[in-house]
């Protein structure tokens, strides 16, 4: 199991289960341990549907040097571990040009999205 979980409302993680390892990765990009009600919760869960249990690691994350960029580093993070032949962490000096390529990515998405729908609507109307 792979996610981002929020941390009081501001601060977003990577979390990594790791069930073949039996162990949870958990990458704060301020440099934090794992939340305590986290670590709680994935304990519980792991235990209801594997008995087993798990040992808490750190992911790897690039540590963040402004108020804003948890979000992309968690992201970048996840996606490093994942596909490193394809990911390196990133480097905390170029946050905001990552942060950038990803607004574009969505935009890209976005755009597609609309122009297949338009196509798509198009296509009927003339059908018809």
């Amino acid at each position: 199991m792979v996610t981002l979980a929020n941390i009081g409302k501001n601060h977003w993680i990577a979390l990594i289960v790791d069930f073949k390892a039996s162990r949870i990765l958990y990458g704060d990009s301020m440099g934090g341990t794992i939340d305590e009600d986290i670590e709680k919760a994935l304990t519980w869960w792991i235990g209801q549907h594997t008995g087993t249990q798990f040992t808490t690691s750190y992911l790897p994350i690039t540590r963040q040097q402004d108020g804003h960029s948890c979000g992309i580093l968690a992201w970048n993070a996840l996606a490093a571990y994942l596909l490193p032949a394809k990911y390196l962490l990133a480097d905390a000096r170029v946050v905001a040009d990552e942060r950038l390529k990803m607004f574009l990515r969505v935009s890209d998405r976005h755009n597609e999205k609309v122009m297949c729908d338009y196509i798509s609507k198009t296509l009927i109307l003339k059908r018809n």
